[in-house]
């Protein structure tokens, strides 16, 4: 997992997984945000948002924020794309 902090704002732009990592991986970035005294999370990876909205937090609301892509005809036929916050590509 890859984490940022910009002033009150924590952000994982890259995270992969192995096995049942998730909920340890939501703990962690928690305590974390609680130790540094943060505000506020940007998370896109699915897995780890869901794990989140399961959870009870001392945080107080979430808002969901959708990123759209640009991406060539070449890879219409690819239905299962996925991107991370930091991923960009070239063809």
């Amino acid at each position: 997992m890859m984490i940022c902090i910009r002033g009150n704002n924590l952000t994982v732009p890259y995270v992969f997984f192995e096995g049942n990592n998730l909920q340890i991986s939501c703990k962690f970035l928690i305590n974390k945000m609680m130790d540094l005294k943060l505000n506020m999370a940007t998370i896109f990876n699915k897995e780890l948002v869901s794990i989140f909205n399961q959870m009870k937090t001392l945080f107080l609301f979430h808002k969901e924020i959708k990123k759209h892509y640009l991406i060539s005809k070449k890879f219409n036929s690819i239905n299962d794309l996925y991107f991370q916050d930091g991923d960009c590509a070239f063809y």
